[in-house]
């Protein structure tokens, strides 16, 4: 009976110690040093999309939120792993009651694709480039004046080729933590004081569908 223990635990341990081998020596996961490569058949590829989303603001007198409907516009000269989308707002809503949309003359959304673990999402910078004008401008928002600035690294987002259209691209918005700044500050104002502030949010209610009549598609590696 001893020996059949022993011949137990003998055939135990070498089936551990096999399977610690197999582990020890599994492949590692993909990972692509390289980042994403936005690219299209032909050149300039005229860009296009559009998604309902929305500002949040959180301060001292509770949150609020704006709801617009958002249209994205730009062209690509070339295959790169930047590209840049010009917004325009209509459309909004406060409280549920209509309000004035944030004028956004000369800002872009700076987009800088990441890497990727071997998935199909990019995990993506974004910048707010707002050349030659003040930002992104709220005129009248419940008698307040809110201005975003430009900004590095506005936030990050997810980005990959769509599935059910080989011609684009989804671009998945979840921005928290972005600065902008109260100029005035009336009477239904619901922030608690002028100032720049740095709890604003961006998203958009489904992921939003970029594409160009030409083909648009995102691949890995290195430009070549």
């Amino acid at each position: 009976m001893a020996g059949k223990l022993r011949d137990i635990k003998g055939l135990a341990a070498a089936f551990f110690a096999i399977l610690s081998l197999g582990v020890a020596l599994a492949p590692p996961a993909l990972a692509i040093e390289d980042p994403g490569i936005l690219k299209a058949p032909e050149y300039p590829a005229t860009l296009g999309g559009g998604e309902t989303a929305a500002f949040n603001f959180t301060n001292a007198n509770g949150s609020f939120k704006v709801s617009c409907s958002l249209s994205v516009s730009g062209s690509l000269q070339q295959k790169s792993s930047t590209f840049a989308l010009h917004p325009e707002f209509s459309e909004c809503e406060l409280a549920g009651l209509a309000a004035y949309p944030p004028t956004t003359s000369g800002c872009d959304f700076g987009f800088h694709l990441g890497t990727t673990s071997g998935e199909s999402s990019y995990s993506s910078r974004v910048d707010l480039d707002c050349k030659g004008s003040e930002g992104i401008v709220f005129p009248s928002m419940l008698n307040c004046i809110v201005v975003i600035d430009s900004q590095e690294e506005f936030g990050t987002v997810q980005v990959q080729n769509n599935g059910g259209l080989p011609n684009g691209i989804t671009i998945e918005w979840n921005i928290e933590g972005f600065s902008y700044t109260v100029i005035k500050d009336g009477i239904l104002c619901p922030f608690s004081s002028i100032g720049t502030k740095e709890d604003g949010d961006f998203t958009t209610k489904e992921p939003m569908t970029i594409g160009s009549s030409k083909g648009l598609e995102i691949e890995m590696g290195a430009i070549t």
